[in-house]
């Protein structure tokens, strides 16, 4: 079952990035979804996890930054 579930979750990541980035208007977001398959697909779901955590942050870094600057 494990075996089923690495490219599996894997992919839902990819594509959860992916359609963050689409929604964000980011520069690259295939590239975003490509790097987040090769970090799930060569170092295991362990790292995959730790880059989608670091991800979420600098998005939620980012939105605080964002609403300090405009004073909301």
């Amino acid at each position: 079952m494990f075996t089923i579930l690495t490219p599996l979750l894997t992919l839902l990541g990819a594509y959860a990035v992916y359609a963050d980035a689409v929604a964000r208007d980011t520069d690259s977001p295939i590239g975003w979804a490509l790097c987040t398959a090769a970090v799930g697909f060569l170092l295991g779901p362990l790292f995959l996890g730790g880059f989608l955590v670091v991800y979420l942050f600098l998005h939620a870094l980012e939105r605080w930054w964002g609403a300090r600057k405009t004073g909301a």
